[in-house]
């Protein structure tokens, strides 16, 4: 944005000049003069979001809200991001989504509760006993002759209430097959949000190579444009819509951008990034590191080809 006010700026001392000379009209002049002023009014609104998301770094740290300039040394370029990523098997990246593992152990313990259920069908065979202290005198209570038990086999079974059990094991396998159904539809939305992350991530690199090449060529049309209207070939107007095409070019450059590096988060999110796995016996592979060449079965994704996927 500084460079695009420098640029107008520039173009308005041309042209004030030039009506000086009395080589333009007056319309010149203030066609400049609000372009100028248009672009001046997008860097409020620019430190007003940029102290914002400073703010919210603030809450993340747990310290009041306050200027983070000190500490982040100053603007910087975006972050940029790898142009692939290695995601392993998904299969097993989706194992580790908290969501994915939750409602598989859901199925899992219902599972085990139709078990439960279909074990009332058989006799319960138990061992119980009691021991008894019996003396007449309170002196002989803690001898050995004051002591009695008895001990014997016990049997329960609820043949009676077959039907009783029969639908409680229907009720538990009605609630198994849904704890299925849920776990399949975690699976297939966690494969969709994975899916969705990477083609995004990867789309929107090849966009932002677009959008780059595109502000490139306005900015060099916007410079001979300068050069020509001084010159007198040709009218402000030309010079003006390539000032007004270069900041929506640039805008949208940036936007696509910061895009590729949110891209690339929710693709970690969405596989579960952060964890370190082990493809070999003390051979840690931090997630988007090259993993070793052992034969494992990885997935990479690349901008080179954005149809295809090794």
């Amino acid at each position: 944005m500084r460079k695009n006010i420098a640029l107008q700026g520039e173009a308005l001392q041309i042209i004030e000049r030039r009506f000086q000379a009395g080589v333009v009209g007056e319309i010149d002049v203030h066609q400049a003069k609000a372009i100028l002023a248009t672009t001046e009014s997008l860097v409020p609104t620019l430190r007003e979001n940029h102290r914002k998301v400073q703010n919210a770094i603030c809450i993340l740290l747990g310290v009041p809200p306050r200027d983070l300039r000190a500490e982040l040394d100053g603007p910087a370029p975006i972050p940029s991001s790898p142009s692939e990523i290695i995601v392993g098997i998904p299969a097993e990246l989706l194992r580790r989504r908290p969501d994915v593992r939750r409602a598989e152990r859901q199925a899992a313990a219902q599972s085990a509760r139709i078990g439960m259920a279909a074990s009332e069908f058989y006799p319960h065979i138990a061992i119980t006993g009691t021991i008894t202290l019996d003396a007449e005198q309170f002196s002989d209570i803690f001898s050995g002759r004051s002591l009695a038990g008895r001990f014997g086999p016990g049997l329960q079974w609820n043949i009676l209430n077959y039907g009783r059990i029969k639908n409680s094991v229907r009720a538990e396998d009605a609630r198994f097959q849904q704890a299925v159904i849920a776990y399949q539809n975690t699976v297939l939305m966690a494969n969709r949000e994975v899916e969705d992350a990477i083609i995004a991530f990867l789309q929107e690199q090849v966009r932002v190579k677009s959008l780059g090449q595109a502000a490139h060529e306005t900015e060099q049309a916007l410079k001979i444009g300068l050069l020509q209207y001084s010159q007198g070939l040709i009218d402000y107007q030309r010079v003006l819509d390539s000032q007004r095409a270069l900041v929506l070019q640039q805008d949208a450059l940036a936007e696509s951008r910061g895009k590729v590096a949110t891209n690339l988060i929710a693709t970690y999110k969405a596989i579960g990034g952060g964890w370190r796995m082990r493809y070999a016996p003390d051979v840690p592979v931090a997630f988007g590191q090259e993993p070793p060449t052992d034969g494992t079965y990885r997935m990479r994704f690349t901008t080179e080809n954005p149809e295809s996927a090794e």
